[in-house]
């Protein structure tokens, strides 16, 4: 109830749920917290993906406003009066927000759902257009707006996936779509590329988990499903109306994939999470890691645009245990850095690092790859002497400087 850098201006006061959204804007030293503000109901919100994966916030890259996205249970939900669907329609929906980039207003939110469960995880702008798009996962089975889209109807178990594109300002839903299998589907990721590569469809990628063995109506790759679960990406055009590919990735043991971004020189896709198997797909004797390192460790991997070809993978972990796994690219060297989390002691690459050693039960992990993947490049842990766990990344395109943020619980931070 007593955030920092909340005031009279801020977009939202005070805290009026059981747990509120918070937004803080801070200066690019990290040494001045510039506004921050609530974001909520009198109910309960959730921001996007709790452990890791895409961005559930994003900048609009002409106007500066802030998107943010998530989940509520508060019918109460602010500024949806005017959004494309302005109560909520399950126990849970998703939801989109948009603020003034000062943080001193929010110009409009909506509801996203239908009459179940609706959980938003990440979210992206298309570069081009500026609308908003979103990825979740869904038990509704009258989810608006899917007439037309790659799916129309609830397809899997209990859970299926789903992607939906606004305009910038959230009064018209462009497309919605499922995304889902006969199995349970939850992606984590989304990125929307500018240009496809080798296509002429526009190039809207997720990434996340699957107990599918095939989406329907997408081509595939043709290896069958791995483990009990495998990671996937698939890429739809900017409309939405076709599932143009989808490629699983995994081998016998559990793969997950928890982010996924476009190569700014090449234009190939990156896939990143976690794995427990020895049989990983593309990992070969110039892969950076070949090897599983021990019980679970991060992954890489890497297709050409279209998603047809696996180019390379990589492991990253230790003798233990890795879990998570975000990726982002430099934009000017194309070096590949991957956060997640670590209880090994003994990761490969830190020498010459931030911090050479874990400190605690568990440190955040951050490992620079180069952009084919043979090599790794500098690793480093970051934490204190209890637990300290990574959920995002990202890159200043000015500095090169590498921004990472998630939760401590190390007084010694």
């Amino acid at each position: 109830t007593d955030l920092p850098g909340v005031d009279e201006n801020s977009a939202q006061t005070s805290k009026l749920g059981t747990q509120d959204i918070l937004v803080a804007k801070f200066n690019p030293g990290l040494n001045f917290l510039t506004h921050a503000t609530y974001i909520g109901g009198s109910t309960y919100e959730e921001p996007g993906t709790g452990d890791g994966g895409g961005p559930s916030i994003a900048v609009h890259p002409t106007t500066g406003n802030v998107y943010v996205t998530g989940w509520t249970s508060s019918s109460d939900f602010p500024a949806v009066a005017n959004g494309w669907q302005n109560s909520k329609a399950g126990a849970t929906d998703a939801y989109v927000t948009v603020l003034e980039s000062s943080l001193n207003g929010i110009i409009r939110s909506t509801y996203f759902g239908g009459s179940s469960d609706d959980l938003a995880t990440a979210l992206a702008i298309d570069p081009q257009t500026g609308d908003v798009c979103i990825t979740g996962r869904t038990r509704s089975t009258d989810l608006p707006g899917v007439s037309g889209g790659a799916q129309a109807s609830h397809s899997g178990d209990t859970w299926d996936g789903f992607a939906a594109c606004f305009s910038s300002d959230l009064t018209p839903l462009r497309q919605a779509t499922y995304l889902g299998g006969a199995g349970e589907d939850w992606p984590f990721s989304i990125t929307v590329h500018d240009k496809s590569g080798e296509t002429n469809y526009g190039s809207i990628y997720i990434t996340g988990n699957t107990g599918s063995t095939i989406f329907p109506d997408a081509l595939t790759n043709t290896s069958d499903l791995g483990g009990g679960t495998d990671a996937f990406v698939t890429y739809l055009p900017a409309d939405l109306s076709q599932l143009v590919w989808m490629h699983r990735i995994g081998g016998t043991g559990e793969d997950r994939g928890y982010s996924v971004d476009v190569h700014p020189l090449t234009g190939e896709v990156y896939v990143s999470g976690t794995t427990s198997s020895t049989d990983f797909p593309g990992t070969d004797d110039f892969a950076a890691q070949p090897d599983l390192g021990g019980a679970r460790d991060g992954f890489i991997s890497n297709m050409n645009a279209g998603l047809s070809v696996q180019r390379k993978a990589t492991y990253f972990g230790g003798s233990n245990s890795e879990t998570g796994g975000t990726l982002s690219i430099n934009p000017t060297t194309g070096d590949v850095y991957l956060v997640g989390n670590t209880i090994s002691t003994d990761i490969p690459g830190t020498t010459g690092g931030a911090q050479v050693d874990n400190a605690g039960d568990m440190d955040v992990y951050i490992a620079r790859h180069s952009a084919d993947l043979s090599t790794l490049l500098q690793a480093t842990y970051v934490g204190g002497s209890s637990r300290d766990m990574g959920y995002g990344v990202g890159i200043d395109p000015l500095t090169d400087e590498v921004y990472v943020t998630g939760l401590t619980w190390s007084g010694n931070f």
